[in-house]
């Protein structure tokens, strides 16, 4: 088998699709910050300093990985709660120019989320 040929194999058995919010992300989630993360952070004591350098850039791409995957989760089972104020409009011309009525509909607007 010729170089090309392997790369290309490689890519043919590599794997890829979307992960929905349910339980492979969250499981993703648990497995890098309790398994990969604390295993990659363990030193070897080797001391050499390439070998510290690589281990600390691991360390480092994989943390920021599990924070992404941490922020989508908390997009992704976050809330939007929409309160609808009690105010009558009776025409949408004069509400427009009506500076509280706006002021009131923007300040209804709040983002919530859970987690």
């Amino acid at each position: 088998m010729q170089e090309g040929d392997e790369g290309l194999a490689k890519l043919e058995s590599l794997q890829y699709g979307l992960l929905s919010e349910g339980p492979s992300l969250v499981a993703l989630e648990m497995i890098l910050s309790q398994v990969f993360i604390p295993l990659f952070s363990a030193s070897t004591g080797a001391g050499d300093g390439f070998a510290d350098n690589l281990r600390n850039e691991l360390v480092g791409n994989v943390s920021k990985f599990s924070s992404q995957v941490s922020h989508t989760l908390q997009q992704l089972t976050g809330d939007i709660t929409l309160n609808v104020p009690n105010i009558i409009i009776e025409s949408v011309e004069t509400a427009i120019e009506d500076y509280d009525i706006i002021v009131v509909g923007r300040c209804s607007l709040t983002l919530s989320n859970p987690h």
